[in-house]
């Protein structure tokens, strides 16, 4: 390996491989004889995947066979390559479906069989039939956007652009395609729906961009099951799986800036969620539409999704019940009509009054508390009644954890909101930029910098010349987390 070490070795391995176009086969071989690992490992090498990313293959492999999903994580496969442990039959059988090879080809038993012509890649030879077909236009697409969104991981989000964009939106357009092609029956999805609430547990821990694209990369193997046969349930709990996936890529999109994917991903949820009927699901993902309208399109779209929201809500305890008159009161609130945002806002509190616990403590796919008086003091401070804005907004931070800063952003937004309508502008334009400027450019700041500008734009004309305000210009013409 020379004073490269494995990883450097490997990447020099795999870009011959792409330069020369080997079979995987091949690239196996080379990646065993240059680095001495064992067969397991060299396939994952060879595939670019990372330990827990094969645990989570496996697992999912498993579970789309109609069984439960095992306890597998990186240190089991970990173990499994080094020849510590060995894989269950189980296991072992996934292992295989997902390198689509032998065991023995694997490193586990050997090849008794006598075909004359039959050789592998321990011999330097041929790839198994699976392996000599070579992978279709779809799988050579798929495995390009796994290799942008990996990036992406690397990164931590740093270079999100065009490419990313492409890998997302190609993402989502086999994701359609699937749910509208599928004849499902089988299978057990009780690993996906954990998935799912990990993935909600992590927004706002995680920065937008990792966790797009881990959820992203999610949605490729979630495809996979989703043109598998299941039962009826299963379909049932696997398409709102899918939805609620869908929803929270279309709010990580928002969260970026990414408007017109945003709006596309939210189209590919209400897909799924009328596909089973539900309703609920449907207001939910038009609640969060109209929410991308309030921030980057505008608050007559925004008012119209969010009433779509309520019909299709209806008198249910569900989140967008409470979630999508709370937003068509921001709206309102935005167009100037004052007296009908109240009257929305008021509505929104009295429905959350009857919520029942697993919305208001639901996270992303809920409505929280400190979401409501959020929205509250978004609307106070916007309908003319500043004063009462601002007792609300303190009670709101309150309320809100610390690792939420782009919510707990939006709030001390709306106090300088409230500032500016009291008439004190220095104040107001200082809170403005020190919000701006304390967000670093991976964390989702997109609708807080709208919402800057827009509270910038409601200082009067005649003030532009102020040193407050032209110093407030010159820090919103930076790029977040500038110094």
């Amino acid at each position: 390996m020379g004073g490269r070490g494995q990883a450097g070795t490997v990447r020099v391995i795999l870009e011959a491989a792409g330069l020369a176009g080997w079979p995987l086969a091949e690239t196996v071989r080379q990646i065993r004889r240059q680095c001495g690992v064992t067969p397991l490992r060299a396939h994952r090498l060879a595939n670019g995947w990372t330990l827990a990313e094969v645990a989570a293959r496996v697992r999912a492999q498993v579970s789309a066979t109609g069984q439960q999903a095992p306890h597998v994580n990186h240190p089991n496969v970990s173990r499994w390559e080094t020849g510590a442990e060995q894989p269950s039959a189980r296991n072992l059988d996934a292992l295989c479906q997902i390198y689509r090879a032998r065991p023995d080809i694997l490193g586990f038993g050997a090849d008794y069989t006598d075909q004359a012509d039959h050789t592998d890649e321990h011999h330097g030879g041929t790839r198994p039939a699976a392996e000599q077909a070579g992978p279709s236009g779809d799988r050579e697409d798929r495995m390009r956007r796994r290799d942008v969104l990996r990036g992406l991981l690397s990164t931590a989000g740093v270079g999100f652009g065009g490419a990313a964009l492409d890998a997302i939106e190609g993402t989502r357009r086999a994701v359609t395609e699937a749910l509208q092609r599928r004849s499902v029956e089988a299978g057990t999805v009780g690993w996906w729906e954990e998935q799912a609430e990990s993935h909600a547990d992590a927004y706002r821990r995680l920065s937008a961009p990792r966790l797009l694209a881990e959820v992203t990369l999610d949605f490729d193997d979630l495809q996979q099951v989703l043109a598998q046969r299941q039962s009826l349930d299963s379909q049932l709990r696997l398409t709102t799986v899918t939805a609620r996936m869908a929803g929270l890529v279309g709010i990580l999109c928002v969260d970026l800036g990414a408007i017109r994917e945003a709006r596309r991903w939210f189209h590919t949820g209400q897909i799924a969620a009328e596909e089973i009927n539900d309703r609920s699901l449907q207001a939910w993902l038009f609640t969060r539409e109209a929410l991308a309208s309030l921030y980057y399109g505008s608050a007559t779209d925004a008012a119209t999704l969010a009433r779509t929201a309520r019909r299709l809500a209806g008198g249910t305890a569900s989140t967008a019940s409470a979630m999508a008159p709370a937003v068509e009161a921001r709206a309102l609130a935005g167009m100037g009509r004052g007296t009908e945002a109240l009257a929305a806002i008021r509505h929104a509190e009295s429905v959350f009054e009857n919520l029942p616990r697993s919305v208001t403590t639901a996270g992303v796919y809920g409505f929280t508390e400190p979401k409501l008086r959020f929205y509250q003091g978004n609307v106070f401070a916007r309908a003319a009644d500043p004063n009462r804005a601002l007792a609300v907004h303190d009670q709101a931070l309150r309320l809100y954890p610390a690792h939420d800063r782009v919510d707990r952003g939006h709030i001390q937004l709306d106090q300088a909101l409230s500032l500016v309508r009291h008439g004190e502008f220095d104040e107001a334009c200082h809170r403005i930029g020190q919000v701006f400027l304390g967000f670093t450019g991976d964390e989702g700041i997109g609708p807080v910098a709208a919402q800057a500008r827009e509270i910038r734009w409601a200082i009067p004309e005649r003030l532009r010349r102020h040193a407050a305000v032209r110093h407030l210009d010159e820090v919103l013409a930076l790029p977040p987390g500038a110094d």
